[in-house]
Parts: C-alpha cells; sequence; structure tokens
C-alpha cells in the first residue's frame, strides 16, 4: 500500500499530569511529541508531523516521566491502511 515508501506508526498514549488534567503523548519514528489536552482518535491518527504542523502537538525531548499513563498504547495501523487503499483506489478513479 506504501509503493514501497517506509512509513512511521504513530502510538498515542493519555497522560495525566500531577493536576489531574489529562493530554496526549505521541511517539512516531523515534520522536516523542505532547499535545495541550487529550485528542481524539480522528486527531491523532492523521500523525505526530501532520498535528506539529498543524501547531496541535509540541515536540519533546522524551516521553514524561513524572506522569502516570492511564492506558496502554495504541497506534494508527488501521488509518495508515486506510490511507493506503483510497489513494490508490483514487487514482484508479474511484470516487470517495
Amino acid at each position: 500500500m506504501a509503493d514501497g515508501q517506509m512509513m512511521h506508526l504513530t502510538y498515542t498514549r493519555v497522560a495525566r499530569a500531577a493536576d489531574g488534567r489529562k493530554y496526549s503523548v505521541l511517539s512516531e519514528g523515534g520522536k516523542t511529541w505532547v499535545a495541550d489536552r487529550e485528542l481524539d482518535d480522528s486527531e491523532w491518527k492523521k500523525g505526530a508531523e501532520a498535528l506539529a504542523k498543524d501547531g496541535k502537538v509540541r515536540a519533546a525531548a522524551s516521553p514524561p516521566i513524572d506522569v502516570s499513563m492511564e492506558a496502554p498504547a495504541k497506534n494508527n495501523l488501521d488509518a495508515e491502511i486506510a490511507r493506503g487503499v483510497r489513494a490508490k483506489a483514487e487514482k484508479l478513479g474511484v470516487g470517495y
């Protein structure tokens, strides 16, 4: 689906700061990105690089260590596959 192109998956976890505030922590290609709030699935599945360009996340040196992570990490593999299939179909004239 990627035509031989390397694609990094984005992984997300929700962190809770000491003050109780929830926010998303994303990992993509060895980089860490942090949002000011909890991102919903339709947002974070776009990928960390895309969200950084939109100003929704900022780069971090490493994942935060002073917060609790509430759930296991999730990735955007399903969204990447769907984007690839859609792009190929559109090249073949399929309309969405």
